[in-house]
C-alpha cells in the first residue's frame, strides 16, 4: 500500500478515518492545544507588561507635575513671605521714623534721603501689589501729600508701573495733592475710613 492509499478515508472503518498520516485526531488537538496555551499566555504576559510601563510612564509623569507644582507653590509661599516681611520691616522702620520726627519725613533733608532710600529700595521689588501697599501706607501716614508745613516724599524717577488703585479704599480722602511719579493708575478710587 502506498502513503496516499494509507492517508486516504475511502471504504475504511470509522476509527481509521480518525487518524490522519499516522497521527490520530485526538493527538492533534492536544498537539495543538499544548501550542496555543503557552503562546497565548506569553502574548498576555506580553501584553500586561506593556500596559504596566505605560500605567508606570503615566504615574511616573503625573508625580513629576504634581512636584513640579508644588515646588512652584512653594517658590510663590516663599517669595509672599519674603514680601510681607520686607513690608513688616519697611512699615516698622518708616514708623520709628516717622515717630522720631513728629509724623514729617520730608522736613529734616537728612531723614528726608534716608526716607527716600528706604521707599525706593522697598519699590524696586516686582510685585505691583506689594507697591500698592506701600503707596497706601505712605498716603496714609500723609507723606504724599503736599501741605503748607511739608512736602511730599519724593519718589521722582521711581517706576511705578504695574500699580493700580482701581476701587481701593483709603481713609475718607481724596488723593488730591498726592504726588506719584511713574505709571499708577487711580480710577475709581474709593475713600473711606477704615
Amino acid at each position: 500500500m502506498t502513503v496516499e492509499e494509507k492517508c486516504t478515508p475511502t471504504g475504511r472503518p470509522n476509527h481509521q478515518l480518525r487518524r490522519l498520516c499516522g497521527v490520530t485526531l485526538n493527538r492533534a488537538l492536544k498537539f495543538i492545544f499544548y501550542l496555543l496555551l503557552p503562546l497565548a499566555l506569553g502574548i498576555f504576559t506580553v501584553f500586561i507588561t506593556v500596559h504596566q510601563q505605560n500605567m508606570a510612564e503615566q504615574q511616573w509623569s503625573e508625580d513629576q507635575r504634581i512636584a513640579q507644582q508644588q515646588r512652584q507653590l512653594e517658590r510663590e509661599s516663599a517669595a509672599k513671605q519674603s514680601l510681607d516681611k520686607m513690608f513688616n520691616t519697611f512699615i516698622k522702620e518708616i514708623g520709628e521714623l516717622l515717630e522720631k520726627n513728629n509724623g514729617s519725613l520730608s522736613r529734616n533733608p537728612i531723614i528726608a534721603s534716608i526716607a527716600r532710600a528706604k521707599v525706593i529700595d522697598a519699590l524696586l521689588q516686582p510685585s505691583a501689589q506689594h507697591n500698592s501697599r506701600i503707596i497706601r501706607f505712605l498716603y496714609e501716614s500723609g507723606q504724599l501729600r503736599e501741605t503748607p508745613e511739608q512736602n511730599p516724599i519724593d519718589l521722582s524717577r521711581v517706576e511705578l508701573r504695574g500699580i493700580t488703585f482701581r476701587n481701593t479704599v483709603i481713609n475718607e480722602r481724596d488723593l488730591n495733592h498726592m504726588s506719584l511719579a511713574g505709571n499708577a493708575d487711580c480710577i475709581s478710587v474709593l475713600l473711606i475710613p477704615i
